[in-house]
C-alpha cells in the first residue's frame, strides 16, 4: 500500500466529511454520501492489496 495514496484518501475523507457537514440540501448530502462511500471503497481495495501482498 503507498503510503502516499493512503494520506490522498484519508484527506480526501476529512474533507469530504467536513462537505457533508455543512450540507444544506437533500442533493448536498446525497452526493457527499456517495463521495464518501467511493473513497471508502477506494481505502479498502488498497488495504486488500496490501493484505494479499504481504500474505
Amino acid at each position: 500500500m503507498d503510503d502516499e495514496l493512503m494520506k490522498a484518501i484519508d484527506t480526501a475523507i476529512d474533507e469530504c466529511i467536513k462537505k457533508f457537514r455543512n450540507a444544506t440540501t437533500g442533493k448536498e448530502v446525497r452526493t457527499f454520501i456517495t463521495e464518501y462511500e467511493e473513497l471508502m471503497f477506494k481505502k479498502s481495495d488498497e488495504v486488500i492489496k496490501r493484505y494479499q501482498i504481504d500474505n
